[in-house]
């Protein structure tokens, strides 16, 4: 008998209601949790505009397994030649069930992202504090298995 073992996370990110706080730049995340790390995942709807200025942008992230509560979100952006490469993100809402049991975090970002096109410029969020430029490097990226919609606040 086989069992699929994946476990889903949701991840909603508000991006800043301030000027030229959205990006086009393609968005990347990975969720470093108590009994392992999952991702990196590449954050976008093919059919809306996702982080923009004011918007709130909910995801399904399907990790291998469940990785226990999140202790940090690694957050990257990569250029896409388009105008709008920074990137302010208030706050990343993480969300599973687990045994029956909704848990949430919230995670505090309050910073602008840049765009790098080495990854040393991205951000690993705790609940407490920002910390970047750490020059972790990311593994292979995985297209979000995404459902759900974003939309202005």
């Amino acid at each position: 008998m086989c069992f699929n073992m994946s476990h889903n996370y949701y991840a909603t990110i508000y991006t800043s209601n301030v000027n030229n706080a959205g990006t086009d730049d393609d968005v990347y995340i990975q969720l470093i949790g108590t009994q392992g790390t999952e991702g990196d995942w590449y954050l976008d709807y093919d059919t809306n505009n996702d982080f923009e200025q004011g918007y709130i942008d909910t995801y399904i992230l399907e990790a291998q397994k469940y990785i226990g509560p999140i202790k940090e979100i690694l957050l990257y952006v990569k250029p896409t030649n388009k105008k709008s490469p920074d990137w302010r993100v208030d706050f990343i809402d993480i969300f599973t069930i687990y045994n029956g049991e909704l848990s949430s975090q919230r995670f505090n970002v309050n910073t602008w992202i840049k765009s790098s096109d080495d990854n040393e410029n991205y951000y690993l969020i705790d609940q407490y504090s920002t910390k970047s430029n750490n020059k972790t490097k990311v593994s292979s990226t995985t297209k979000v298995n995404k459902y759900g919609h974003g939309y202005k606040r």
